[in-house]
């Protein structure tokens, strides 16, 4: 028999204010007639945790928990003393309470308890660390028009995955599928406008990896040498493709001693590594890895400018399968055949055509990138979470904390406790959506590239929010019909 869940669809879910004035002045007309009409009752509030008080206004106390959790709170409305409804609240971030159930009497809904219910905890709550009260979401439209009727902060919410035949695939790389076939145009002469915009000689290899190990084999490090690596995300390891390239050549560490014989640089996520001046004074050769950005800027000086050599990775920012650079030596065929091994003319000629192509989409790429970043903050700001790395100090001039000078290719906040970087990373697996996460750093990074449309990224915060939502694994009982 089939069992329609549905829920795999991204809808809108309702967050309160937790502020009388903005709650006042957002609050449609309907909920405020409704609070008026509680308070002309002179419906009174009092805390408790006697769940069978709630039993008795709740639809299906068989759904009730036998006892609250330590963090929820519950309050009861009364009316003349007679019990009019109850509702229970839940922490589901720093910053954000959950209506978890909540229910009237029919002596109360004469009264619109309800409504008077949800402004009690406006005022309850207003000026502690809790800012909104996640009013809910429903699949039902009669519930979802309730729950809508006291928003004043909508947010993007999806529960299930849809099936696979019709699920996005959404990755850290612009490529997608149709980028598959260009059309060629113009020639441009690519070669002369990389020289002049990298200001240094440079040299195409296929990919990153082989980039960065080139890079390193460039400097003079030798076989198991040591090599320092820093990054200005914190991480517990190097990214993975510095590991891919380094494995079986080198060996790395991330404190910088007399030991090493050169320093790479990691300007993780287009994010700059800020103290790359004071690394140039060490006195060893300096690999800066740029893989996320071409435009990310420290002071008036681009990334990549710093280093002896530096590496970045076409197929992060434009929608590439191939191509790569190290930049501040150019190396003829035959050294790369024989140094680096791992000469390509054939896919050079697909880079070097496809660069032609695109280069030019990079001032619109670079502005959808911070635009994005933008939204991603204000999403998850609204549930507590905090974007990290060297470049989110806010000022107080701004209410954004991203420099101006950075060109991201990620949006990295820290997680929760309740929510590991790992359980994120499955679940958001599952709707086709692939991040990056720092289980010791606690941190998630998620994709933050041009082809990013805004139904993408309500699809990626929405599948991230669903699993806030208490309710999400919830599944109403299958319909049977007897004969």
């Amino acid at each position: 028999m089939i069992h329609y869940i549905g829920k795999d669809r991204v809808t809108q879910g309702s967050m309160l204010i937790l502020n009388r004035q903005d709650a006042h002045r957002l609050l449609r007309s309907r909920a405020k007639q409704g609070i008026r009409k509680a308070e002309r009752a002179l419906v009174s509030m009092e805390e408790s945790r006697d769940l069978s008080l709630m039993a008795q206004v709740w639809y299906d106390s068989s759904t009730l928990p036998k006892a609250l959790q330590d963090d929820q709170r519950m309050f009861v409305a009364r009316i003349d003393g007679e019990l009019a409804g109850a509702i229970i609240v839940t922490p589901i971030s720093p910053n954000t309470l959950f209506y978890h159930f909540g229910g009237t009497s029919e002596f109360g809904k004469q009264f619109e308890v309800n409504a008077y219910m949800f402004w009690y905890i406006v005022e309850h709550f207003e000026g502690t660390q809790f800012q909104f009260l996640d009013v809910g979401v429903s699949f039902r439209h009669e519930l979802q028009h309730y729950f809508q009727k006291y928003c004043t902060h909508p947010y993007p919410i999806i529960f299930h995955p849809p099936d696979k035949e019709v699920r996005p695939t959404i990755t850290m790389h612009p490529f997608h599928t149709d980028h598959f076939y260009w059309n060629p145009g113009p020639m441009m002469p690519i070669n002369t406008v990389l020289l002049e915009f990298l200001g240094a000689e440079f040299t195409y290899l296929p990919a990153a990896e082989y980039a960065i190990l080139a890079g390193v084999k460039a400097l003079n490090v030798q076989p198991q040498d040591l090599v320092g690596i820093v990054s200005s995300i914190p991480e517990s390891a190097p990214a993975l493709i510095i590991q891919t390239a380094l494995d079986g050549y080198c060996q790395w560490t991330p404190d910088i001693h007399q030991d090493v014989k050169a320093i790479l640089v990691n300007h993780r996520f287009g994010i700059p590594y800020q103290e790359i001046e004071s690394v140039m004074n060490r006195g060893v050769p300096v690999l800066e890895i740029c893989l996320d950005s071409l435009t990310t800027m420290i002071g008036d000086q681009r990334i990549g400018s710093f280093g002896d050599l530096a590496v970045f990775d076409f197929t992060r920012i434009f929608p590439m399968q191939f191509g790569a650079a190290l930049v501040g030596a150019y190396f003829d065929d035959r050294e790369v055949w024989d140094k680096f091994g791992c000469l390509d003319v054939d896919k050079r000629n697909e880079v070097r055509e496809q660069l032609g192509i695109y280069w030019n989409q990079l001032p619109e790429c670079n502005l959808r990138r911070r635009e994005l970043w933008f939204e991603y903050e204000q999403l998850f700001r609204q549930v507590g979470m905090e974007p990290i790395g060297s470049h989110c100090e806010r000022s107080e001039a701004t209410s954004s904390s991203l420099n101006d000078n950075i060109i991201p290719s990620a949006f990295v906040f820290r997680t929760l406790p309740t929510y590991p970087p790992r359980v994120i990373q499955e679940r958001l697996a599952r709707f086709g959506i692939t991040v990056e996460i720092d289980e010791k750093e606690n941190w998630v990074a998620l994709p933050c590239h041009q082809f990013i449309t805004p139904n993408h990224r309500d699809y990626i915060f929405g599948a991230y929010r669903g699993m806030m939502n208490p309710c999400v694994n919830y599944i109403r009982p299958a319909t049977i019909t007897v004969a």
